[in-house]
């Protein structure tokens, strides 16, 4: 197990990617009671948001818990605070030293984009095609919430960004559908990079999500279209 340790602070966000909590201890600074609280997610939680996990503390006392069998599977991220109400998020300024043990080493990431916000159009670049460092750029993960009640199709392009409708074929990879009210999350293990070199030997090699309204065959031309306000986009990389 890998020991993450935090002192003074009323909440930290352990890892932004998929992890296993194995245990959790430490000792709680409020003077008086409240709540250890673990969210599967890679950002704060909003208020009222419901924890996976809780557990009482007690006040200016020391706490400890071993999960059971084979931990706390978490598929977002490890996020985990001290709350004021019971079974729902009230972030609160009471402090703790914590120490929380997972399966694997924290990775550090970068967010771009977020769960909150809606994009017009559905695009969010990630990264541009002339950043020098780019080689060394990964897409570690995907999260995308469809707020229009429309079915829609999630898409990668080493373009830099669209306009509303822009013919994009060749130049546009299919990764699934984003269902009407949905969410659409994937990871890419140790990282994914989307290249692409025209008949003109060309290179381009930024990556810029985008959301359709229709399916695209890369084998025609066919125009892309976004629904403005349609999706949140939220990008993690290295």
């Amino acid at each position: 197990m890998i020991p993450n340790k935090s002192f003074g602070v009323a909440n930290v966000q352990v890892s932004q990617l998929p992890i296993i909590c194995k245990q959790i201890e430490g000792y709680f600074n409020g003077a008086t009671g409240a709540y250890l609280q673990v969210f599967d997610s890679c950002k704060a939680p909003v208020a009222n948001a419901v924890p996976i996990w809780q557990m009482p503390l007690n006040a200016t006392s020391q706490f400890q818990q071993t999960m059971q069998v084979d931990g706390l599977v978490l598929s977002e991220g490890l996020f985990v605070g001290v709350s004021s109400t019971d079974g729902t998020w009230t972030a609160s300024a009471s402090t703790m030293n914590v120490v929380v043990w997972t399966n694997d080493p924290v990775v550090a990431v970068n967010l771009v984009g977020n769960k909150t916000t809606v994009y017009t159009p559905n695009i969010l670049q990630v990264w541009s095609q002339y950043d020098g460092a780019v080689a060394a750029k990964r897409l570690l993960g995907l999260i995308l919430n469809e707020k229009v009640g429309i079915t829609q199709y999630v898409y990668l392009s080493p373009l830099d960004n669209y306009t509303t409708a822009i013919n994009v074929n060749p130049l546009m990879y299919y990764l699934g559908v984003l269902p009407a009210n949905g969410t659409f999350s994937r990871r890419f293990g140790t990282g994914l990079w989307v290249t692409y070199k025209d008949l003109n030997n060309t290179s381009y090699y930024g990556l810029t999500v985008c959301v359709s309204n229709t399916v695209i065959n890369p084998n025609s031309n066919v125009t892309y279209v976004s629904q403005a306000n349609g999706a949140t986009i939220l990008a993690i990389t290295n």
